[in-house]
């Protein structure tokens, strides 16, 4: 089963990646071997299974559909831990080892920021950099990346969108100070002054001590907050708001859809309540979608895995490499998947989709408005 797969990557930092027998442990001629690279580091855990859990999925579900033009995909898993130098280590690992013609999902901006210049240098396709954040911007640059996922100011345009329409016109905005929270607060200033507006507050945290900026946030009292934040932060900061709410001072959470994993909302239960977040790919329930339907029926096919928006990611992720390949009749190298990629064009799964020749706006420009309830799940 696809879950018991990735559950044998138990520890972290493994010293080589796993094949989720789907094959052979190493290539055979005709067959393209895919890489992932996945954190199942905190914070990122849930995100990466779930991500490694469509992926494989979708795998199968290429394979049982005859592959691309005969030939079946292999995928190859690895954790990185959540450290970046790992996850340059672990790609290399599955370049050296298991002849990799492709890596998907690598996670993070750190990791990003090691693997996908090394991936440039090496010829290798990475398809789906996850939380890559403005290293998007440097498309032309990273010659073998195809960045999937919307960008993080198009979700900052729609979600403040979402609240001109609802009439909210008092913003703050709180960051993680680091790399990615900066480059989210910059989208978010952004898509603020797009308004005609500015920001009220722009709160830094830093680390999970939330409470000196939830005081500096109720001081400055608005309708609404953007969190710039990710993981146990946007958990420890929901968490922090909810006083706030009984107290009759509410303030509405936005983020992006990176900012936390469907299994920490629901483990926050009614502290998650109210949370608009912006989505990347269709709701992972709307099979009238044709990528959701396909993402559903590969996950039964596959006999378990759990229904999200990251599996639907890693779904989409293998079916947009999959498409790509088909619309060519290059070998399976790194050199032949590069090729096909590139002159892919658009890629439409149906519901989503993405130009893949696009290098100054790379990224779907698919956005969705999610509303948090009060057991921690998606109610629209």
């Amino acid at each position: 089963a696809v879950t018991a797969c990735f559950d044998r990557l138990s520890t972290l930092l493994l010293p080589a990646a796993l094949a989720c027998g789907m094959a052979s442990p190493r290539a055979e001629p005709g067959e393209f071997v895919i890489g992932q690279v996945v954190s199942r580091a905190a914070g990122l855990a849930d995100i990466g299974r779930e991500i490694a859990l469509g992926a494989a999925a979708c795998v199968q579900a290429v394979n049982a559909g005859g592959g691309v033009h005969g030939r079946p995909l292999r995928l190859v898993l690895a954790d990185d831990g959540g450290a970046p130098a790992a996850a340059l280590a672990r790609a290399r690992e599955l370049l050296d080892r298991e002849q990799i013609v492709a890596l998907l999902t690598p996670m993070g901006r750190s990791a990003n920021g090691q693997v996908l210049p090394w991936a440039a240098g090496e010829g290798l396709p990475v398809v789906a950099p996850y939380g890559a954040g403005a290293l998007a911007a440097q498309a032309a640059a990273l010659s073998s990346s195809f960045f999937l996922r919307t960008h993080a100011s198009v979700e900052a345009l729609r979600l403040t969108t979402q609240m001109q329409t609802v009439g909210i016109d008092r913003v703050a905005v709180l960051y993680s100070d680091d790399e990615l929270g900066r480059e989210t607060l910059a989208a978010f200033e952004e898509a603020i002054a797009s308004t005609g507006k500015a920001a009220l507050a722009l709160v830094p945290l830093r680390g999970l001590d939330v409470a000196p900026a939830i005081r500096a946030l109720a001081q400055a009292a608005p309708q609404a907050v953007l969190l710039a934040t990710a993981g146990e932060q946007t958990q420890a900061v929901l968490l922090a708001l909810e006083p706030l709410a009984r107290e009759g001072r509410r303030i509405v959470p936005y983020a992006l859809s990176s900012a936390v994993s469907q299994q920490q909302l629901r483990a926050l239960g009614p502290s998650a309540r109210w949370l608009v977040v912006s989505q990347v790919v269709p709701s992972p329930r709307a099979e009238a979608m044709p990528v959701v339907k396909a993402y559903r029926a590969a996950l039964r096919a596959a006999g378990d895995g759990p229904v999200s928006y990251p599996g639907l990611e890693g779904c989409v992720a293998v079916l947009t490499l999959a498409q790509a390949l088909r619309k060519s009749n290059e070998p399976p190298s790194r050199a032949g998947v590069l090729k096909a990629l590139r002159h892919a064009g658009t890629v439409d799964l149906g519901g989503w989709s993405v130009d893949l020749a696009d290098r100054q706006r790379p990224g779907s420009r698919f956005t969705d408005i999610t509303l948090i309830g009060a057991d921690g799940d998606w109610v629209r």
